[in-house]
C-alpha cells in the first residue's frame, strides 16, 4: 500500500507512513473507536490506492489511553468491483428508459401513419369532409411536437443524459406541451403570458417531461370539468436559495 519496505519504515511513526488527510487523523486520534472509513492514499511509487481503516483505543485499568489499534486493509480491487457492478446497473437502467422512450417514439409514429391514412381517405371522398380533414392535421401536429420531444430525450441519453441547454422560448414549448396533454380530455387550460417573455436556457424535452407529468398529474386530480391556468412572469432579483439573476417562472394552478 504503502511503496516502503518494512525496514525503512521501522522506527517511524504512523504519520510518516501513510499521508492520511487532517480530517482522517483527527478521527484516529479522538481516544476512541471507529470504522470502517474509507480513504485514498498514494504511496512512493505515485500509484493511488483505496484504503480501509478501523480504530480503538486500548486503555488501561484507569480508563487512561495506552495506545491505539489501526488496522488499514487495500480494498483497491473491491472498489473497482463496486464501480463495475455500479456501470452495469446504470447500463441496464439506461437500457429499460431508451426502450420506454423507443415505444413511446413508435406509438407516435403509429398514430401519425393512421391519421394519414384517415386524411387521405377523407380528402378523397368528399369536399365537405375537409373541417374533419383539418381536425386531423391538427392531430398529427401535436403528434409530430411529441415526436420531437422524445427525439430530443433520445439524443440526450445518447450523451449519457446530460442535458442538451439551449436558448428556448417557453411560451411555445408549454402551448405545445398542454394540447399534447389535454388531448381527447374534457379539461380545459388558459395560459397567461407577457408578449416580452425572456427566452431560457433548457433542455427542452426534459423540460417537456416534466411539464407533461404536472398537467397530467393535475388531469389525475381533478374533476371532469376542471381548468389548470398556467401563469409566466419574469422576475429579475435572487429567489429564496437561489442566487442573483433573471429567472422566468411557471405557475401550473388547477381547480378541483
Amino acid at each position: 500500500m504503502t511503496g516502503q519496505k518494512k525496514n525503512d519504515m521501522m522506527g517511524t511513526t504512523i504519520m510518516d507512513v501513510l499521508e492520511l488527510s487532517d480530517q482522517d487523523w483527527k478521527k484516529i486520534i479522538s481516544n476512541g473507536s471507529g470504522g470502517p472509513f474509507r480513504t485514498d492514499i498514494n504511496n512512493l511509487n505515485g500509484q493511488k490506492c483505496q484504503i480501509e481503516y478501523s480504530f480503538t483505543t486500548m486503555l488501561d485499568g484507569q480508563n487512561d489511553a495506552v495506545g491505539s489499534v489501526l488496522v488499514f486493509r487495500n480494498i483497491s480491487e473491491r472498489v473497482r468491483a463496486e464501480i463495475a457492478e455500479a456501470n452495469a446497473d446504470r447500463l441496464e437502467s439506461i437500457g429499460t428508459l431508451a426502450g420506454g422512450i423507443a415505444h413511446d417514439f413508435n406509438n407516435i409514429m403509429t398514430s401519425v401513419v393512421g391519421e394519414l391514412f384517415l386524411l387521405r381517405a377523407e380528402i378523397e371522398s368528399s369536399a365537405v369532409s375537409m373541417n374533419k380533414s383539418r381536425e386531423r392535421v391538427d392531430e398529427m401536429e401535436i403528434a409530430m411536437n411529441r415526436g420531437k420531444f422524445v427525439a430530443q430525450e433520445l439524443l440526450s441519453l445518447s450523451k449519457g443524459g446530460a442535458p442538451i441547454q439551449k436558448p428556448t422560448m417557453l411560451r411555445e414549448l408549454v402551448e405545445d406541451t398542454a394540447k399534447l396533454a389535454f388531448t381527447g380530455s374534457s379539461m380545459r387550460w388558459t395560459m397567461e403570458c407577457p408578449d416580452d417573455l425572456w427566452a431560457v436556457n433548457i433542455d427542452a424535452g426534459q423540460m417537456n417531461r416534466a411539464f407533461l407529468n404536472i398537467l397530467f398529474n393535475a388531469q389525475e386530480a381533478s374533476t371532469s370539468t376542471g381548468m389548470v391556468k398556467i401563469i409566466a412572469r419574469n422576475i429579475k432579483g435572487a429567489p429564496p436559495g437561489i442566487s442573483e439573476g433573471k429567472y422566468v417562472v411557471l405557475d401550473f394552478v388547477d381547480n378541483a
